[in-house]
């Protein structure tokens, strides 16, 4: 684990790496809490420097007791910093790492606009030989009546 100094730089990295209109990337306790080991999984944090200052990152969770095949990943490059091969080491990091744990399959995700798929996470994975498996679509209502209709839907009453 990084010391407190170098968390709070990996974590203003994957801040600004996951910033979109359209999510808000988890709070830095989020983030640390989902990272700490527990019984379900080992979880490895992953940080590239540049010049004295994390410019790269990213974690890996590898499970104990299922899905024993796979490994979890996530990797971000600061903005100002991409295609610069610092994501690409984070890459290498995982693959290795995942093989040391006798892991056959990475799970990595990107998120992208829906209708923009030349975001940098999206075109980063793909250049790297992943394919997209699935595709979870995160939608705003446009109105007050959009939402209640969705309500009437999902607990089949009727408006109030």
């Amino acid at each position: 684990m990084l010391d407190d100094a170098d968390n709070r730089q990996w974590y203003a990295v994957y801040a600004a790496s996951n910033a979109r209109s359209f999510v808000a990337p988890w709070l830095e306790v989020e983030k640390k809490v989902n990272l700490t080991d527990d019984d379900y999984a080992t979880k490895v944090v992953l940080a590239c420097w540049h010049g004295g200052r994390i410019v790269a990152g990213g974690a890996v969770i590898l499970p104990h007791l299922d899905n024993l095949e796979l490994a979890y990943a996530d990797v971000f490059t600061h903005p100002d910093r991409r295609r610069q091969g610092h994501g690409s080491a984070v890459i290498e990091a995982i693959v290795e790492l995942a093989r040391q744990h006798n892991r056959s399959r990475l799970f990595l995700e990107a998120m992208w606009a829906l209708d923009d798929r030349t975001d940098a996470g999206h075109e980063f994975l793909l250049a790297r030989g992943s394919t997209v498996d699935l595709i979870d679509a995160v939608r705003v209502l446009g109105s007050r009546a959009s939402a209640r209709c969705l309500i009437v839907r999902v607990c089949g009453a009727g408006p109030t």
